[in-house]
């Protein structure tokens, strides 16, 4: 396999020992890593899509950008403060974090998706005096990203900053900064080699190269460690992306060649139930195909065929070829998902780490029984496990933080035992991640129910995401479900039914008191994950809706033009056209976006020679359209 950038060494795992064998060659600070992370300067380090060309960005090019935005820092504050990071998750965030240490300061890297009044309490919390940002306005004064880049020479002989913060993904509502110092992030490099060593699909590239999707934020610890860390250690390329809608990410992957993918569960889920909805959408005669392929991949040698060709369709229909490797972590992920991305002839995994603790473990192994079920591996070096008697995790080792500051108080972790309060299963020599111990329900009989168990029971392309809440006030736990707006009140109850037929054969029917059908989604924009007690407080406080039956006007069943414009829309959105009324706003109601909008009216404009996009006024309602057509004609 022919392998770029790797300097005079005759082949990989030579680069991989010539660049492992530096890491104890200077002291464990800031400067020696920075100097570890740039030492390839004419290596390839960013690269995006602008219009029909790429952009590159060498190395040495980010270096010496963040060499102009150091000494431009330091002229405005000097050294000495804690600096705020509130940027996209581009180039210029990975510039603006070592420029904030180069000029002798501490980066605190805030959580983007968190609301202001959090960030504020953390601001203030580590006596935060400035925010780097090109977007947003603090309590704090701003410091202009852009004005950081203007060229006034490069800073000299002034020590680097010693530790940098890590505000927690905010799963819960007190705010907690995490204190990092460099000998951390050295002995998170030393796990790399471990990690290479034990899986060769990890160093796999692709037409000589490797390349990271920046998926995860830089801000994330799985983010930072997982994707920067461990790959700008070994001088690979960040494929930085324009935006997060599913056509950019897939166009974005398959263009460039990504070859390694770091995302969390809700990602892996919503992509595998969108396939899955796809391939449905072909017919019955494809989706039985589909489904008879993935029984047999795992029968020896005609698996490997069906997967190789027989699901190439769905790979070159999603990432293409150039994925070696996936990644997920950051919560509990469903068997269905993992069976299907290996099963199509991916490498996905399950891994695990914390803010407070770093990536500690990943499974590494090429056995399906580990990887369909979910394990995330073995402790990686210099990190113990330790299942406590209450089935909680609890984690000791050299990369946890230097210490933790919430709600302005300091707490140490050198070498402490860390309770990281997650329920974990060891068994076959793996460890199993079964969710949160504050997720737990306790029935009113005394009985445990674990969402994190429960939940993926229920698998349908009928409905998108559930989850089952509870909270002292309700008289037993509630099992929400998430279903389009615009479904028939047939579909509706069919949902319903097969919900409950799945919690009878469980054995769940008593525990759980009530299925209810909610239109609102399940997880929020600003979320990563399923937040139960979040969920709970919406559902008590009616701030969730229900599903109700779609309003039936008799009339419109004698309005032919009506149900023509009906059955294109639903064809088009992929919704139930008896869903639908003349009332029923497009955009506000439906979702369609105004590509959506468009084939529509090439359609109208096919059969009708009626041009709706010509109108003066807004059509947004299937009654607007159909009036408008009505008088063009």
């Amino acid at each position: 396999m022919r392998v770029e950038s790797i300097g005079a060494c005759r082949s990989l795992n030579e680069f991989v020992n010539t660049r492992f064998s530096l890491l104890d060659k200077g002291e464990h600070n800031f400067s020696y890593l920075y100097s570890l992370l740039f030492i390839d300067k004419e290596n390839i380090m960013f690269e995006y899509s602008e219009g029909y060309r790429i952009k590159k960005y060498t190395y040495g090019d980010i270096q010496n950008r963040i060499e102009i935005k150091a000494k431009n820092i330091y002229s405005k504050v000097n050294s000495n403060n804690v600096i705020g990071i509130y940027l996209d998750n581009n180039n210029v965030w990975i510039e603006t974090y070592w420029a904030i240490l180069r000029s002798g300061n501490t980066p605190l890297l805030l959580n983007n998706r968190l609301p202001d009044s959090i960030l504020e309490k953390a601001i203030k919390v580590v006596d935060c005096k400035y925010v780097i940002t090109n977007s947003k306005s603090f309590s704090v004064p701003s410091l202009n990203v852009e004005e950081l880049e203007i060229d006034n020479g490069k800073l000299e002989n002034v020590e680097f900053g010693s530790s940098m913060l890590l505000m927690t993904s905010g799963t819960s509502n007190s705010v907690k900064v995490c204190v990092y110092e460099a000998h951390q992030l050295f002995s998170i490099l030393k796990q790399s080699k471990e990690i290479i060593a034990t899986n060769k699909k990890m160093k796999k590239h692709y037409q000589g190269e490797l390349k990271v999707l920046m998926f995860l934020p830089f801000y994330h610890i799985f983010g930072f460690v997982a994707c920067y860390l461990w790959f700008s250690f070994y001088s690979r390329t960040f494929v930085i992306l324009k935006d997060m809608m599913p056509t950019t990410i897939r166009n974005t992957i398959i263009r460039h060649h990504v070859t390694h993918i770091f995302a969390v569960p809700l990602f892996w889920e919503t992509t595998y139930r969108l396939v899955e909805k796809e391939i449905q959408n072909k017919g019955e005669k494809v989706y039985k195909k589909y489904l008879k392929g993935m029984r047999l991949v795992n029968v020896p040698l005609l698996g490997r065929i069906i997967k190789k060709r027989g699901f190439k369709e769905i790979r070159d229909n999603l990432f293409g070829e150039s994925i070696s490797f996936m990644i997920t972590g950051g919560s509990v992920i469903k068997e269905s998902t993992l069976r299907f991305f290996n099963s199509i002839g991916y490498h996905f995994v399950n891994g695990y780490g914390m803010s407070e603790v770093g990536i500690t473990s990943v499974e590494l192994s090429n056995k399906k029984k580990y990887i369909y079920s979910g394990s995330i591996g073995k402790p990686f070096l210099g990190v113990n496990y330790v299942v406590n008697n209450d089935g909680t995790l609890s984690i000791r080792g050299s990369t946890l933080a230097t210490k933790i500051i919430e709600n302005e108080k300091e707490i140490p972790l050198k070498e402490a035992l860390f309770a990281t309060h997650d329920l974990i299963k060891y068994q076959n020599g793996r460890y199993y991640i079964l969710g949160r111990e504050d997720d737990l329900i306790i029935t009113s009989n005394g009985e445990n129910l674990n969402p994190n168990l429960i939940e993926p029971l229920f698998v349908s392309s009928h409905y998108k995401n559930v989850g089952l809440v509870y909270e002292q006030s309700m008289s037993s736990p509630v099992l929400l479900v998430e279903v389009d707006r615009f479904i028939s009140m047939d579909k509706a109850n069919l949902i319903t039914k097969e919900v409950e037929d799945t919690l009878k054969t469980n054995n769940l029917s008593s525990q759980v008191g009530k299925v209810v059908l909610v239109i609102d989604p399940l997880i929020k924009e600003d979320e990563f994950k399923l937040k139960r007690k979040r969920l709970a407080k919406d559902y008590v406080s009616h701030k969730i809706r229900e599903y109700s039956a779609p309003k039936y006007n008799g009339e419109e069943d004698k309005d032919e033009l009506l149900k023509e414009i009906k059955a294109l829309v639903a064809s088009t959105l992929n919704v139930e056209a008896s869903s639908l009324s003349s009332d029923t706003d497009f955009y506000t109601d439906l979702g369609g976006t105004s590509l959506d909008f468009y084939v529509i009216s090439e359609a109208i404009n096919d059969k009708y020679h009626v041009n709706i996009l010509s109108s003066q006024v807004s059509l947004t309602t299937l009654g607007d359209i159909n009036k408008y057509i009505k008088e063009s004609l």
